[in-house]
């Protein structure tokens, strides 16, 4: 704080800050070693872990000449996935198969991610599989 007396036109500080500048210091430099800890200690303790992918399907519906299968990828590790492809394959009672994929771009840790797969054929009438195939370490 400043303070000017008009007669002599000096500035006069006083020795010692007030007590709101010590707490805000304080209070930053608390803030800063809880912050630069933290960062620490998910460096040291993180391990190399690899996606947990798994596929559901959510939901499927006939949108004009094809059915869209609703899908729901969900990534329960701690480690980040990018490029997920998943491939489904509907196998029809005479045993001809078509076969859909499709690619998700980005797999959060600890998410869940929708996406769909598009057919011709009827998954309800025949056996529906579908699962993830591969992904990328982004």
């Amino acid at each position: 704080m400043t303070i000017t007396n008009s007669t002599s036109k000096r500035q006069m500080e006083p020795e010692q800050g007030h007590w709101i500048e010590w707490t805000t210091g304080v209070v930053s430099i608390l803030l800063v070693l809880a912050l630069v800890g933290f960062i620490g200690w998910e460096a040291l303790t993180k391990n190399d872990e690899t996606p947990e992918l798994t596929v559901h399907v959510a939901d499927i519906a006939q949108k004009g000449e094809v059915y869209v299968v609703r899908l729901e990828l969900d990534n329960r590790s701690p480690a980040t996935a990018a490029a997920v492809r998943v491939t489904g394959s509907v196998t029809a009672a005479d045993g001809t198969a078509e076969v859909s994929e499709t690619t998700f771009d980005y797999a959060p840790a600890e998410s869940t991610t929708k996406g769909g797969l598009l057919f011709r054929q009827n998954p309800l009438a025949g056996r529906l599989e579908v699962r993830a195939t591969g992904y990328t370490e982004p």
